[in-house]
């Protein structure tokens, strides 16, 4: 199981330097595309909002309505990080791309675990003695 999530993980991590190295390598043409595409305020609210989503999320683990382990936290910080990733490029604003695009990774590999933690530990816990069960006693 745990070499499942390994596994899992590292495909989520390879697929995404795949799509960086491509996005990458043809930068100049997406940035064109994107601004034929889309207004700069329509790119400035997506940015805005996105800003407020992380924050809101960030805020939420803080303040212990959601933890950093929660599928709702990542699935936020991922849609804002999203936003912002978008804003960021469509400026040319280089390391906040890269950075936001670490942050969207990290995100995709906690809503994996997440997901997955679960199965991993109800089979861990499956069979452990809880406090109702009886003490054994030796022989």
């Amino acid at each position: 199981m745990f070499a499942s999530v390994l596994s899992w993980n590292a495909l989520i991590v390879g697929s995404v330097t795949v799509v960086i190295g491509i996005a990458w390598s043809s930068r100049a043409e997406l940035n064109k595309k994107l601004k034929l595409a889309m207004s700069e305020s329509l790119v400035n609210t997506l940015g805005y909002t996105g800003g407020f989503l992380q924050l809101g999320a960030v805020m939420a683990v803080s303040r212990g309505y959601l933890t950093a382990k929660s599928s709702t936290y990542h699935l936020m910080s991922l849609i804002g990080s999203s936003g912002l990733l978008l804003n960021a490029f469509y400026f040319g604003a280089n390391p906040a791309v890269v950075i936001n695009i670490i942050w969207m990774t990290m995100n995709l590999v906690g809503l994996r675990e997440g997901i997955s933690n679960a199965d991993v530990w109800n089979t861990l816990l499956q069979g452990l003695p809880t406090e109702s069960s009886p003490t054994p006693i030796p022989a």
